[in-house]
């Protein structure tokens, strides 16, 4: 129950997270913004991760987690509703600010959810866990792109972009209520003995897994925020028809979701992660080389049906990504590895997001900007490939952590 009343929490909160990732690029060019200070813009939610997350993640190792999803679930909306505000009047500085103070409020719930998954779930049931967990974005954003379709499309006058993004802000506080609920004798991790981390952690597990996590974050920063501009710029395509693009690739990343704990148990983590994000790849090329041909008719269909493609084979390889990494490390290293996860996707984010700004401002194009994130996904996947070896040899050995924590619940 507890760990239901916290997905279900973090599906509120997603939904704050997914309006913002369908629609504020649109508020903001409708704002009179260029792309590039869009770019900027945006950016700035990820130097705050990447300053907060490390020390945060330190900090809660041996703490109860539930307050910081409180934390979380409270002030995410408010800084959306904040940042709308700001992007209306104009005042730049308060824009930034707001993505900034955005940033540590995710970092709340985005580096506490995984470890209270595993220390308060039997090992059975981490894997549908971690995938549900995962679910709730893509859940939340099919929600939020079918609800922004409709309603923009019949009521038109009631429903502005704005208004959408104010809608779903308020949506958000939602899961200030189910995150109450959760009532448990929370299990913790290993408790900080000492201030010297450095014999705290294994620090050869920890730096093999991030490697990857490092080569594909920055490629995707080069990508996954600006999509929506690609769509826009590259193919004319509206918020409306965006958000219901954008909701049909994610609701295949829910029912992909559902399915890819199955197909790990079966075919293990080489199928469930090495082969479906090298099939990813392949359509991410697919996708960006439509900027090549666009001005012919077929080219947006193209490119929607290969975006619709590579979203799910993309996203339901990240549960399982995460658990494997997780299980790699072993317990007492697992708050760490989820704070420097957030930091290194943030921290790439944002130098990728201050790299398509000056790529943009030369008109270089998205295609190329993409195929340069096709490259680093290759050279990510190739090292998952060389990690799940690894895993496998160290499991046969013995040196892989197998818990059982009783059920609570």
């Amino acid at each position: 129950m507890p760990v239901k009343l916290l997905l279900t929490g973090l599906f509120f909160v997603q939904l704050v997270n997914a309006s913002f990732t369908l629609l504020i690029n649109f508020y903001l060019d409708k704002q009179g913004f260029a792309d590039y200070q869009i770019a900027d813009f945006t950016s700035w939610r990820f130097p705050a991760i990447m300053i907060f997350a490390v020390p945060f993640g330190i900090f809660i190792r041996g703490r109860k987690l539930k307050p910081y999803f409180q934390v979380a679930a409270l002030s995410s909306p408010t800084i959306a509703l904040f940042i709308i505000w700001a992007a209306g009047t104009g005042l730049t500085p308060l824009i930034y600010l707001g993505f900034f103070l955005w940033g540590i409020s995710f970092t709340c719930i985005q580096i506490t959810s995984l470890p209270f998954i595993i220390l308060n779930s039997p090992k059975e049931h981490h894997s549908p866990a971690i995938a549900l967990s995962f679910m709730m974005m893509s859940l939340a954003i099919f929600i939020c792109g079918t609800s922004s379709y409709v309603l923009s499309n019949y009521l038109p006058d009631w429903f502005p972009v704005r208004d959408l993004l104010i809608l779903f802000a308020l949506l958000g506080y939602a899961g200030v209520f189910f995150i109450a609920r959760i009532n448990l004798n929370e299990n913790i991790g290993e408790k900080q003995t000492n201030l010297n981390i450095s014999g705290q952690y294994d620090w050869n597990l920890i730096g093999k897994v991030i490697v990857p996590t490092l080569i594909i974050s920055t490629g995707a920063g080069f990508t996954i925020p600006f999509v929506n501009l690609f769509f826009l710029n590259v193919h004319g395509m509206s918020e409306a028809t965006f958000s219901l693009v954008g909701a049909l690739s994610f609701g295949l990343v829910v029912i992909g979701t559902l399915f890819v704990p199955t197909v790990k148990d079966r075919y293990g983590y080489m199928v469930a992660i090495v082969l479906i994000q090298a099939l990813a790849i392949m359509f991410l090329i697919l996708m960006a080389t439509t900027e090549y041909y666009n001005h012919l008719w077929f080219a947006p269909i193209l490119a929607v049906v290969f975006f619709i493609i590579r979203q799910p084979l993309m996203n339901v390889a990240g549960p399982m990504t995460s658990e494997l990494t997780l299980s790699y490390v072993g317990k007492r290293n697992q708050e760490l590895v989820s704070a420097l996860n957030s930091a290194i996707w943030s921290g790439s984010w944002y130098i990728s997001s201050q790299i398509f700004r000056i790529l943009r401002e030369s008109e270089m194009r998205y295609a190329s900007i993409f195929l340069i994130t096709a490259t680093m996904y290759i050279l990510g996947v190739l090292w998952y490939y060389y990690l799940i070896r690894d895993y496998q040899k160290r499991k046969m050995l013995g040196l892989i952590e197998v818990e059982q924590l009783e059920d609570e619940q």
